[in-house]
């Protein structure tokens, strides 16, 4: 399998240990309806990690630092848009050591953050297709008053931006 070089360079390989004279932090890619906000609770809840994420949204500054509310412990970039990506990158934060997991749903932008000294460490958790395609319209069912009625073969029918079409395989491909 051919990787793009920025997957390439700046992931690491999950099977081989941790060069001594590099920095790797955990990158959480967050696939929707796949289960990730289970994740997300353990990381905060639970594990307790300052997180990188959309959670600093609001709260960038020139410099890096932790922040704490509602007992979550984040890091003030939004790791969800480009913008707060690129301003985490101006910032240096593959570097810093400041976060202890990175959270979003952009693994092309946050790969762009890494390098060959300071990689990702890439996690995610995944789920079949169909079943996330299910769970879409379900939730689609309970919160859009345009689906409201519909039996889940009318929604697969009436397509659009509703329905699921191979969401990691374009989304890889770019």
């Amino acid at each position: 399998i051919q990787f793009s070089p920025t997957v390439e360079y700046n992931a690491a390989d999950v099977v081989a240990p941790r060069a001594p004279d590099r920095i790797e932090t955990p990158f959480f890619w967050f696939v929707p309806r796949s289960g990730g906000n289970v994740i997300r609770t353990l990381i905060a809840n639970c594990l307790r990690l300052a997180e990188a994420s959309d959670r600093g949204a609001g709260s960038e500054s020139d410099f890096l630092r932790i922040e704490e509310l509602e007992d979550r412990r984040f890091v003030n970039v939004d790791m969800y848009t480009s913008q707060g990506i690129e301003h985490a990158k101006d910032l240096d934060l593959a570097s810093s050591g400041v976060p202890d997991v990175i959270i979003s749903a952009d693994i092309h932008g946050v790969l762009s953050i890494f390098n060959n000294r300071n990689r990702a460490r890439i996690f995610a958790v995944l789920r079949h297709p169909m079943d996330r395609a299910i769970s879409k319209y379900y939730a689609d069912l309970a919160f859009d008053p345009d689906v409201a009625g519909m039996t889940l073969p009318q929604y697969v029918r009436s397509g659009g931006h509703r329905v699921e079409n191979n969401y990691l395989t374009r989304y890889l491909s770019g």
